[in-house]
């Protein structure tokens, strides 16, 4: 005979009920019902791809160093959902794999002499993994304006979740930037992706800094060199790079 499941208490409805079941089977860890925990916004976020990203990142940071209210947290999610789409999805002889491997790279470095690069929108961009992991916590000629100097409250693995809770109202971040739990992903949630090429990343990026990009492109040999100017220099010598190479007829980039 099977054993009769256990009643719990939920803390949010305050009804006797089944403790919640994740995807997996395994039992929340929070006292909730499954349908409060079905529509529990805060364990949505936590349990998403992006919000488990941020709660990591942040933990590198303090309270002066993260989006400063919920706008500037959804423009940085929604930054990190664009580069997980722009990596895209491969399937060679049956194997899957990103396509193309890009993160999200820092302007000014989480770590530098006497200052803490921002986690905002604004202190990045996305960039080739391999040239953001050489370039490290290198401080880059140009001061991208985003050096944070004066500490607040540290963030670390026992507080980051209380804090960010109380900074910002995690329903709108849910619900604006579309995000689902890990474990409710399906294939095709990876497979849909719309991948960019490096040599077109590059133009996008300089587009959004208002350079006109259009019928230019970097060989592919260069491609690695222009994501470094990037990283270090003011953006329009990473457009004089691109220009340098000339005008490809009728190439639209986008």
């Amino acid at each position: 005979m099977a054993k009769p499941q256990l009643r719990i208490t939920c803390k949010e409805c305050g009804k006797r009920r089944i403790k919640a079941r994740l995807t997996s089977g395994r039992k929340a860890t929070k006292s909730l019902c499954q349908p409060c925990y079905d529509n529990d916004k805060a364990s949505i976020f936590f349990g998403s791809s992006a919000g488990d990203w941020f709660t990591k990142r942040a933990i590198a940071h303090c309270t002066n160093s993260i989006p400063k209210d919920t706008d500037e947290l959804i423009r940085l999610i929604k930054l990190y959902k664009q580069a997980s789409s722009a990596k895209g999805w491969s399937c060679t002889q049956g194997e899957f794999a990103l396509e193309y491997d890009y993160e999200l790279c820092h302007k000014d470095p989480c770590k530098g002499d006497g200052f803490t690069g921002a986690l905002v929108a604004d202190n990045l961009f996305i960039g080739l993994k391999s040239v953001n992991r050489e370039m490290g916590n290198i401080v880059p000629i140009t001061n991208f304006g985003h050096r944070i100097t004066s500490q607040g409250e540290a963030i670390t693995s026992t507080n980051a979740r209380a804090i960010i809770k109380e900074l910002y109202d995690l329903e709108r971040v849910v619900s604006e930037c579309k995000l689902i739990r890990k474990l409710n992903k399906t294939f095709t949630d990876f497979t849909a992706r719309a991948s960019i090429e490096p040599s077109d990343l590059f133009n996008k990026i300089l587009e959004g800094y208002g350079h006109d990009v259009e019928g230019y492109r970097l060989p592919p040999e260069r491609v690695k060199e222009g994501f470094f100017t990037l990283h270090n220099l003011p953006r329009v010598l990473a457009y004089v790079f691109l220009t340098q190479y000339g005008k490809i007829e009728g190439y639209e980039p986008f």
